[in-house]
């Protein structure tokens, strides 16, 4: 398929090619306006970036990783904070008291 990267959009009707453009690192990119958003092609991957930031959106996988991620910081601070109370209380300390 040439180009790799193409997209249609209806009009009246019709459907009518997006206009893609050349991206700096040799991919494609098309904006969808159903989506808001850019596609880009990059080494045969398709990403999703935000128009107004340029930023890539993250994918499944890597919106996953970093929830899971951040569920284990998560896990690693209340059982820090579970040993702190513990040595307060070890102390004679209240720490519900501080």
């Amino acid at each position: 398929m040439k180009p790799q990267l193409q997209g249609l959009k209806l009009i009246d009707g019709n459907y009518t090619a997006i206009p893609s453009r050349s991206l700096e690192n040799g991919g494609l990119s098309i904006f969808s306006e159903t989506l808001g958003l850019e596609l880009h092609l990059e080494n045969q991957e398709l990403r999703f970036y935000d128009p107004m930031t340029q930023k890539k959106l993250l994918s499944h996988q890597e919106s996953e990783f970093a929830r899971q991620q951040a569920e284990l910081r998560a896990e690693q601070a209340s059982q820090r904070a579970d040993r702190l109370a513990a040595r307060l209380r070890e102390l004679g300390i209240d720490p519900e008291a501080l």
